[in-house]
């Protein structure tokens, strides 16, 4: 077994990222990291913008780096040791590779303090053009559709005009509050995560997925969407070393 570090798809310089795996470029800047991977859509007057971390606005990064499919950057608060948060960019993960024409990136967010206990302030979100938006939940371990949205929606699905549709979702483990507004002709898609506090020696973590595929209407559909959730939702957990 080889012990050498697997090539970064990713490219690095100094706080900007992209990567082209899986057909379409995805670059994000790690000093802004609220604006998430840009995408470029054809139809659109500017790029969609996925898996954007949203944390506490005095948090600066400290440290980034790539390696194999992953580019991963450590945010911490002004004020040492509140709140430390990790977050890693996932393309084409692993789980995903018997699905050729998706296109997939997964964020995996960690977050921990040093104090007796913390409420981080931290989500996932995207903002991208939409025709229509639809909530999908998970039932029996199934994908279903919903509208309108129940209580507890574990993400959205969406449709271009160019006959693709993206789905923004929450591992099923990890669902909290789920949030879509729309402005225009683009829809802003939130996801909370770690509502609870976090307490001293504890590491909590999150992920969040957004995949890319035909639109929904076309035959096949529902059989990339389902399949990605199904993965998604029987991936095995992070290691935490």
């Amino acid at each position: 077994m080889s012990t050498l570090p697997s090539p970064a798809v990713w490219s690095l310089s100094r706080h900007r990222a992209s990567c082209a795996l899986g057909g379409l470029v995805s670059t994000i800047d790690l000093a802004r990291p609220q604006g998430g991977l840009e995408v470029a859509h054809p139809d659109a007057a500017g790029p969609d913008r996925l898996l954007g971390l949203e944390l506490d606005p005095d948090c600066i990064r400290v440290d980034d780096w790539c390696r194999g499919r992953d580019v991963t950057a450590i945010y911490e608060t002004a004020e040492r040791g509140r709140l430390r948060a990790t977050v890693m960019w996932r393309a084409a993960p692993a789980w995903l590779s018997t699905m050729p024409g998706v296109w997939c990136r997964e964020a995996i967010v960690s977050a921990q303090t040093a104090l007796l206990e913390s409420v981080p302030r931290l989500g996932i979100a995207a903002d991208v053009a939409a025709g229509t938006v639809m909530a999908t939940e998970f039932h029996d371990g199934r994908l279903a559709f919903a509208s309108p949205p129940g209580r507890r929606p574990h993400g959205w699905f969406v449709t271009w005009s160019d006959g693709r549709g993206l789905l923004f979702l929450v591992h099923p483990l990890d669902a909290g509050e789920m949030t879509a507004q729309r402005d225009g002709d683009r829809v802003r898609l939130a996801a909370r995560l770690f509502p609870e506090a976090v307490e001293k020696g504890v590491l909590l973590r999150s992920r969040v997925v957004a995949a890319i595929g035909p639109a929904a209407g076309a035959a096949e559909s529902d059989a990339w969407a389902e399949r990605v959730a199904r993965a998604f939702a029987a991936s095995p957990p992070v290691l935490t070393t």
